[in-house]
């Protein structure tokens, strides 16, 4: 069932008109998967099995593998620090990867997320303000605060094709400036969104402001301690480009 929308609404909003239409027909569970992914034919029955096992599991995930290198996680759940603004997302998987394995966890990338219809029951749908990163987060940290699981499940596994989607923004200019106009200068419009809506301790804007004194240097200085030159440029690269279009914007 393929439902054609009139414009492009971002992902949050894409993802939230297929939610109800599923919902509308009965659906007890609701699955986002990005379209630059290949799966594991078992994958999602296990999520299911894993979901039936707790009513109260919301959110799964399986663990997500990079597509040119199958054996390497790209992501298997994650983290905020609340003091230091920053997020985290694993990419070392310590759980043993068995069927039954299930691993409670902060944060699932809404590249492959199952969501039960009890949590959109109870906390609605993916915040639309977001348009394009961190509504993901945001979704996490919801199901956290009603109480629900948010879990890993490794014996589920994909393999995803990172970086195609946003490669293709430069086909479509009223759709890029749109991603670009929502995050602004290194994400800072969507990263203080979500502080500012869930930091409890420490108060907002604190994590915001240790994030670049702190976080952000400590992470590029890791960076070239461990001799990964390629993530630390390709990070450089990130800001230059937003610089750049900063300025275009404003000029």
């Amino acid at each position: 069932r393929i439902v054609k929308n009139d414009r492009n609404y971002g992902f949050a909003e894409g993802c939230n008109i297929g939610i109800r239409d599923a919902l509308s027909r009965g659906a007890d569970y609701v699955l986002l998967l990005n379209n630059d992914t290949t799966v594991a034919p078992d994958f999602l029955s296990i999520m299911v099995d894993a979901a039936e096992k707790d009513e109260k599991i919301g959110l799964l995930a399986p663990v997500i593998y990079y597509y040119n290198e199958p054996e390497v996680v790209w992501e298997a759940g994650g983290s905020v620090n609340w003091w230091l603004g920053g997020i985290r997302m694993n990419t070392q998987l310590k759980a043993v990867c068995d069927r039954d394995a299930i691993v409670d966890t902060g944060l699932l990338s809404g590249a492959a997320m199952l969501i039960t219809r009890g949590l959109l029951e109870k906390i609605s749908l993916l915040n639309s303000s977001f348009f394009f990163g961190f509504e993901d987060y945001d979704f996490c940290i919801r199901a956290h605060k009603a109480g629900y699981r948010v879990v890993l499940v490794p014996g589920a596994r994909i393999w995803h094709k990172v970086g195609r989607a946003r490669g293709k923004l430069s086909e479509h200019p009223e759709t890029r400036a749109k991603v670009l106009s929502a995050q602004g200068l290194f994400e800072i419009k969507l990263r203080c969104k979500l502080f500012r809506k869930h930091a409890v301790m420490p108060p907002y804007p604190i994590p915001i402001v240790m994030y670049f004194l702190v976080y952000w240097p400590m992470t590029g200085a890791r960076l070239l301690l461990r001799g990964d030159f390629a993530v630390l440029w390709r990070r450089i690269k990130g800001i230059v480009r937003d610089l750049y279009n900063l300025r275009a914007s404003a000029s």
